[in-house]
């Protein structure tokens, strides 16, 4: 299934600009998926809004108290087939969710380290190619929410 098919149907008038415009933004990200060469790489932005004060965001003005985290995706396709390496490059809120060990040197041995990037692999082409994953992974920052966080991303 498509996202466009979903947000075509239904949608009030003054949102189909916006979800025109979205459509648009997934099908060129799926796109630039498609065209990474083996061994090739794509650094894209992700994170998250929050709406704190209950109104939602005019995109168009940008009027509304928000908040929100940043974080960079860095898809890497690997040279022996089709499958991707999708690293997490993850400074702040979130780091919970990255692999921790003991930092194992000195003053501090015993001091936790957070794993950053958090590298996940072998993601099929099929299941990351297609604006359904790329809708889930943007909505929380076209669609601002207070329960909108690192949980839904990780």
């Amino acid at each position: 299934a498509d996202i466009q098919d979903g947000l075509s149907g239904g949608c009030r008038p003054k949102e189909a600009p916006l979800n025109k415009r979205l459509c648009d933004f997934l099908a060129d990200v799926v796109s630039r998926v498609k065209a990474i060469q083996p061994g090739g790489i794509l650094i894209l932005p992700a994170g998250w809004l929050r709406d704190v004060d209950g109104s939602l965001i005019a995109f168009d003005t940008g009027a509304s108290r928000s908040e929100g985290h940043f974080l960079l995706l860095v898809l890497v396709r690997n040279l022996s087939n089709d499958d991707f390496s999708l690293a997490v490059v993850n400074a702040g809120e979130g780091l919970q969710f990255h692999p921790v060990r003991a930092a194992g040197t000195a003053p501090s041995p015993e001091r936790p380290e957070r794993q950053s990037p958090l590298v996940l692999t072998d993601i099929s082409k099929h299941s990351i190619a297609t604006s359904c994953f790329w809708y889930m992974l943007y909505r929380q920052i076209l669609r601002p929410d207070a329960s909108n966080g690192p949980e839904m991303l990780y």
